[in-house]
Formats: C-alpha cells, sequence, structure tokens
C-alpha cells in the first residue's frame, strides 16, 4: 500500500505477460497505474530513487502492472516511467501541469498509448467507447446563494418546509426555478445545511480538520459530476436520485435512526440515496443479462447495474481529484473517549452495501431480515419510546446480553448476529453495534428505493406512470432484439391500475409493515399505501367498466 494507506487494494491481474489480452484487462491495469501515479503526486519525492528507498512496495506494484502492459525493455516502458516520475516530481513546472491534468487525463494517455500501441493484441469488439472526462460545471451562485434564493419564494418556503418529511414534494422541489441545473447537488447541500451535526461528524473525520470548506467543496464537484451523468430513463433519472436521498433524510427523523447511527452514518445514508442509481441506463438487470451486454459481462450478471452504480461514484472522485470528497476523510480517528473508528473503510463499506442491497433481487431476503430483527427488537423495547426512563435507566434483557460496548462506526469488530437484539447502554442511551446500523440503514435504503406508492396520491401517480413507460420502452428493446419481453414490460394490454394493485399487495405493503414496526414515525407511508391501493382498485374498476362497454 502506498504511504500507509490501506484503503487501496489493487485488482488482481492475470499472469504475468508482455500486454494484457483484453481490453477490460488493459483499463484494469491503466486505471491502477493512473491511481498509483495521483498518490504519488501527494508524496512530493524527488525521483524514482526516492520512491525505490521509501517506498520499495508500491515500486514492485508499479514495475509488475507496467510488465504486464510492456516489456522491460520495450520503449513505451521507458516512457510510461519517465512520464509517472515527471507527473509526480514536486517541481514548479510538474505542479502546475499537475493543477491541470487529473488522474482520469493520465488513465485516458494510458489506454491511448497503450491500446494503439498493441491494438492487434486486444479482443476485437472488446472495446467499449471512449469514457467522456468528468470535469464538472461550476456552479453559477454559491450554495448559499442558492439556499438565500430558494428561501425567499413563497413556493420554496413551502417545499423545504418538508424537507425532513416524508410527504416532501420531489417534483415540486426540481421544478423550482433556483436549482435548476443543480438539483441534486443543492438537495444534499441544504440537508447538510439543516443538519449541522453532519458536517461536524465530516469534520471531525478529516485528514486535516482546518479543510472542512475544501471538504464541502469536493462534495459540491462530486454531486455536479453526478448531474452531468446521463440518466435518460423518464423514472431512473436525477429526480429519482433526489427522490431517494430526501426520503433517506426523513427516515433518520426516526427515534431508532437518531439513536443507532452516527451523524457521520447518517451523511452517508443521504448520499447512498443521491447515488443509488448514478447513470442507470432507463433498462433492468435482466435486460443486460439476457442481451449479455459489457456492464452484464463487467459485473458477471449479479447485481449488475447496482455494482455500476457505485461504482460510477468511486470512479467520478479517483478521475477527478476536486471531487474526491472520500480521499479526504483520514484512515483512522480516536475520540477523546478512546473509541477508534475507520472513516474511510466505513464510508466505502456503506455505499457499497447499501447501494448493492436495492437489488430486487434481494428484496425477499430483506424482508425476511428485517422482519426477523424487527420481531427481536420489539419483543423488548417500544420503538416509540426508546428515550424513556423505563427504557434506558433500568436493567432489561438487552442490557443483561454479552453485546459489548463498540464505537458505532467502526464495523470491523464481530458484533451480534442479525436477529439479536444486543442493545447496550452508551451514555444516556440505548444504541447497537455499527454492524447494525449498516443493516438498518440497508433495509432502509431499499424501502425509499421503492417507496413511490407510499408516497402521497399525485407523485405516487407520476411515478407510477413515469415507470410504466421506461419498462415499456424496454419491451419494444426487447422485442427488437429478439429477447424475451420483462415482466411488466409488455406495452400491449398493459394496465397501469392493475399493476400497481399487484405490486402494492404484494411486495410493498408485507415490506412497509416490517418497516413501519421499526420506524413507527413513517406510519404515514402506510397510510398514504392504504390510500393509494383504494384509489388504483377504482382506476381498475374503471377500466374493467370501459372494457365491458366497448365489448358491448
Amino acid at each position: 500500500t502506498l504511504g500507509g494507506r490501506s484503503d487501496r487494494v489493487l485488482v488482481a491481474m492475470p499472469p504475468r505477460q508482455s500486454v494484457c489480452s483484453s481490453h477490460a484487462e488493459l483499463s484494469i491495469a491503466a486505471q491502477q497505474m493512473a491511481a498509483l501515479a495521483t498518490d504519488l503526486q501527494e508524496l512530493s519525492l524527488k525521483d524514482t530513487a526516492a520512491w525505490e528507498q521509501q517506498q520499495p512496495g508500491v515500486m514492485r506494484q508499479l514495475r509488475a502492472i507496467m510488465q504486464q502492459l510492456a516489456p522491460e525493455g520495450d520503449p513505451l516502458h521507458v516512457t510510461m516511467m519517465r512520464a509517472i516520475s515527471e507527473k509526480a516530481a514536486p517541481s514548479p513546472a510538474a505542479s502546475s501541469r499537475r493543477a491541470s491534468a487529473s488522474s482520469h487525463a493520465s488513465e485516458s494517455w494510458i489506454l491511448q498509448n497503450f491500446t494503439n500501441h498493441h491494438q492487434t493484441s486486444l479482443v476485437s469488439g472488446d472495446a467499449p467507447e471512449e469514457e467522456p472526462e468528468h470535469h464538472p460545471r461550476p456552479l453559477e451562485k454559491s450554495r448559499s446563494e442558492i439556499v438565500r434564493d430558494v428561501r425567499g419564494t413563497e413556493k420554496g418556503i413551502e417545499v423545504f418546509e418538508k424537507l425532513h418529511s416524508w410527504d416532501f414534494n420531489v417534483l415540486d422541489y426540481v421544478a423550482l426555478p433556483e436549482v435548476q441545473g443543480c438539483q441534486l447537488t443543492a438537495l444534499v447541500d441544504i440537508i447538510m445545511t439543516e443538519r449541522p451535526s453532519m458536517s461536524t461528524a465530516c469534520r471531525a473525520r478529516l485528514t486535516d480538520p482546518q479543510s472542512s470548506v475544501s471538504f464541502r467543496s469536493k462534495l459540491q464537484n462530486f454531486f455536479r459530476a453526478c448531474e452531468e451523468v446521463p440518466m435518460p430513463g423518464p423514472y431512473h433519472n436525477h429526480t429519482h436520485l433526489c427522490d431517494v436521498a430526501q426520503s433517506m433524510n426523513a427516515v433518520f427523523e426516526s427515534e431508532l435512526m437518531a439513536i443507532v447511527t452516527s451523524p457521520f452514518d447518517r451523511f452517508l445514508g443521504v448520499v447512498a440515496g443521491a447515488i443509488h442509481d448514478l447513470g442507470h441506463p432507463g433498462t433492468n438487470n435482466m435486460f443486460h443479462i439476457n442481451s449479455h451486454s459489457d456492464l452484464a459481462r463487467t459485473y458477471n450478471d449479479t447485481s449488475v447495474l447496482e455494482s455500476y452504480h457505485v461504482a460510477k461514484a468511486f470512479d467520478i472522485m479517483h478521475k477527478d481529484p476536486n471531487c474526491n470528497w472520500w480521499g479526504m476523510l483520514t484512515q483512522q480517528y480516536t475520540f477523546p473517549s478512546g473509541d477508534v473508528v475507520k472513516p474511510r473503510q466505513r464510508a466505502r463499506q456503506v455505499l457499497v452495501q447499501c447501494v448493492v442491497g436495492t437489488d430486487m433481487t434481494k428484496h425477499d431476503k430483506h424482508k425476511n431480515e428485517l422482519k426477523a430483527w424487527a420481531t427481536s427488537f420489539c419483543e423488548e423495547h417500544d420503538p416509540k419510546d426508546l428515550r424513556s426512563t423505563a427504557c434506558v435507566g433500568s436493567p432489561s434483557k438487552a442490557n443483561q446480553s454479552p453485546s459489548r460496548r463498540m464505537p458505532l462506526e467502526d464495523g470491523s469488530p464481530a458484533s451480534p448476529s442479525r436477529g439479536q437484539v444486543g442493545l447496550v447502554v452508551k451514555g444516556n442511551y440505548l444504541v447497537r453495534s455499527g454492524k447494525d446500523a449498516l443493516d438498518l440503514m440497508e433495509w432502509a435504503l431499499h424501502a425509499c428505493d421503492i417507496s413511490n406508492p407510499a408516497k402521497v396520491q399525485p407523485l405516487a401517480v407520476a411515478w407510477a406512470h413515469r415507470v410504466s413507460e421506461e419498462f415499456w420502452a424496454q419491451g419494444d428493446q426487447e422485442k427488437a432484439l429478439g429477447l424475451p419481453v420483462s415482466y411488466l414490460c409488455e406495452r400491449s394490454g398493459a394496465s397501469i391500475p392493475k399493476s400497481q394493485i399487484g405490486f402494492i399487495q404484494f411486495v410493498i405493503q408485507p415490506y412497509y409493515s416490517q418497516i413501519c414496526r421499526v420506524f413507527p414515525e413513517l406510519q404515514m407511508a402506510s397510510d398514504f399505501l392504504d390510500a393509494n391501493l383504494e384509489f388504483w382498485k377504482a382506476r381498475a374498476a374503471e377500466e374493467t367498466a370501459q372494457a365491458g362497454e366497448g365489448a358491448a
């Protein structure tokens, strides 16, 4: 690892050879070399001799990767080492070049040169189109100006009055003139402004706590870059990202989440909601698996899109240092109490597990685990009264459990298994382990991702039409490609009311019945579900009546 930075794990490469056998392997090697080159900038070492002396392990890794791209005697091998050396050297000229170039440019350079040099060795048809660089457009206004302008309008006041509530109207929000072109950036920033504990928690976990302004700026740049990632679907678009991010923010209003999760976890939960479908192409996993798409091959038919979304988010950060807020987090942080946490590891863990957990194939697993957790927890505690004296002040079976006290944000130590209550007293509250906090956030993000039928009726209806249009467009593509048409993707004879009735009754209601046990503050969602079910039943009856009249 580089300079003691144990977060970077290089992808295992094929056996040593003079050149990578496919574009995929070449891309991995190029990405690894670009990452090492970017990190070497931070060491300010004078030359390769200094690298060899201070970082021999890194140099072995670097040379091993380069050896797979070109033999050691190859002129291109020498050229590449010289380019990395020049890029990392701490001279004024090099510093100027670094200011205008990103690690993505390094990766592009590597890919272009090695691909051209060994074009005949690459597998035909394996190379994807070159991906454009991420250089997010700066905001025309500062964050404070955006917040001020939004808060200064009658409509803005009305919309943001419910920023922390389940009945926040995301369609009204994205229509505000003040946030056009920066809806996702502005939403996350306003949430952090409204929740100063998030900013405080992030600042405490930076490598340099005095650089909190830079952290906030990189976070903003990151979401600006996310907003420029194409999302062509009528449903899976940036508005959906805003919806799920805000829904997670609303879930964090619950008593249980306030106790179990740390402010840093809550920040990560909102970020997970904001990136969970980043770059969604408008077609589902089954489409990609059946069509053997590049994404399906890359992620081996397993949580294809979900893996892509979270990888895309980290790609943005690694390819543009100005977007890399994650890289500013410290490897390890010690609280005054002596508790040790690993912020960068925790951030990676939360974002990956929560986003991949939105795969619908995991729905039944989530439901069963959530039910077991809720049953075990509610036998001991009333979620509506977690802060009561009876719950905190008196001994309980949970307090007598063998579970040991541990930092909330450190998911590495052993923790109680799912289904065990495992509550312990910490300060004035009952808390669980960091692992349980992560599970709850994963289940909550999945609930937010499928929450459309559990929103106020105008939103539920609008989202139902959007998702139907996206499904039908996929069905049209599947027919054109000679693929089997996926469930709910057949346009002919489709009924939105009937599909919504089935979705609510067999998917959403069973899951939300457990979510609301754990988070009783979300009773509003259950009420909306009941009302929307009745609405769709009435629309289905009207469809049936109209069909009968037409037949007559």
